[in-house]
C-alpha cells in the first residue's frame, strides 16, 4: 500500500496513528504515553539498560530498493539538556552488528527550551532490512534525562521515487 508513497509517518501518543511507519517496543526501547506543549506524544523513561531508544519499522511496501536515500524528520519536545541521534540499518560493514546500527549524520543538542522542534536526518544508502532489535529499521538514540517525541516521518529522496 505504500509503494507509491513519497513518505511514511507515525504520530505518537496514547494510541499511535500509523501510516506506513510503526513504533515498536523493546527492552531498551520502552516508551509511555505523555503530553507536552499541547500535543500527545511518547516519553522515553529511564531504564535499567544502558541505552534508551525509540524503535521504528518501515512498511515493506515502502522499502522497494536494497539501498535507499531518505530524510527522517523527528518532531520532539525540547524539555531537558542532552542530545539525540539516529541509528539506522545500513550497508556499512564497519557499523555495529554488520551495519544494523550506523550512527546518523548528526547529533541534535537538547537545551531545555520547552518548545516543539523538528530535527532532520539525511540517511544515505540505508538498507532497512529489519536488522535491529524487534525487527526495527531505525531507532532514535537518546542521551537525556527526558525525551518526548510526537511525530516521525521518512521521506524518499526524488531519485528514490
Amino acid at each position: 500500500p505504500f509503494s507509491a508513497a513519497k513518505l511514511v509517518e507515525v504520530i505518537l501518543g496514547k494510541q499511535n496513528r500509523e501510516r506506513g511507519l510503526r513504533q515498536v517496543e523493546h527492552a531498551d526501547g520502552v516508551t509511555a504515553p505523555s503530553q507536552a506543549g499541547g500535543k500527545d506524544c511518547r516519553a522515553v523513561p529511564p531504564t535499567r539498560n544502558r541505552g534508551r531508544y525509540v524503535y521504528f519499522i518501515i512498511d515493506d511496501s515502502f522499502k522497494w530498493a536494497n539501498s535507499m536515500d531518505v530524510t527522517v524528520e523527528v518532531e520532539y519536545f525540547d524539555s531537558a539538556s542532552g542530545s539525540f541521534t539516529l541509528h539506522y540499518d545500513s550497508h556499512d560493514a564497519t557499523a555495529p552488528v554488520g551495519g544494523a546500527y550506523r550512527t546518523g549524520p548528526q547529533v541534535v543538542p537538547l537545551k531545555g527550551t520547552n518548545e516543539w522542534k523538528v530535527a532532520r536526518f539525511t540517511l544515505r544508502q540505508a538498507r532497512f532490512a529489519n536488522s535491529q532489535n524487534s525487527d526495527a529499521d531505525f531507532r532514535i538514540a537518546v542521551d537525556a534525562p527526558e525525551f518526548l517525541v510526537h511525530r516521525v516521518t521518512v521521506t524518499r529522496h526524488p531519485s528514490e521515487e
